[in-house]
């Protein structure tokens, strides 16, 4: 029980990743900066949403990448609301703000197909 309490106090209650786990995320985190990491990136209209949004906010390191996007980063957005979790970003509202945008245009597209309604360009 102490041993729990132990870590707990050390680590805020968040559990933490071993040296092996961290270095997985690393290797992958650096395969998709290379274009390598076979993640989701399109080039839909949710990087230039992000983009604008992340225009108009104060962003710190995890977030940075968002004023840059020219694809949509699936993968990136991810560790930033990771890294949000985690306490080492304070862009939650940004976040926020994209994951909202996101659920919209995914949501508009669902419904334009639903109808037959031609892609619009």
């Amino acid at each position: 029980m102490a041993d729990k309490e132990d870590k707990a106090e050390k680590g805020g209650g968040k559990p933490s990743l071993t040296p092996e786990q961290q270095a997985e995320v690393e290797a992958k985190r650096a395969a998709r900066a290379q274009g390598k990491g076979g993640g989701k990136k399109g080039k839909g209209p949710a990087a230039a949403a992000a983009r604008e949004l992340a225009s108009k906010a104060e962003l710190d390191s995890p977030a940075e990448f968002l004023a840059s996007l020219s694809t949509w980063d699936a993968f990136g957005f991810v560790d930033l609301c990771e890294a949000i979790a985690r306490g080492r970003s304070r862009c939650e509202q940004v976040a926020r703000e994209i994951a909202r945008l996101e659920w919209q245009l995914l949501f508009d597209h669902c419904y334009q197909k639903a109808i037959g309604a031609r892609p619009q360009s």
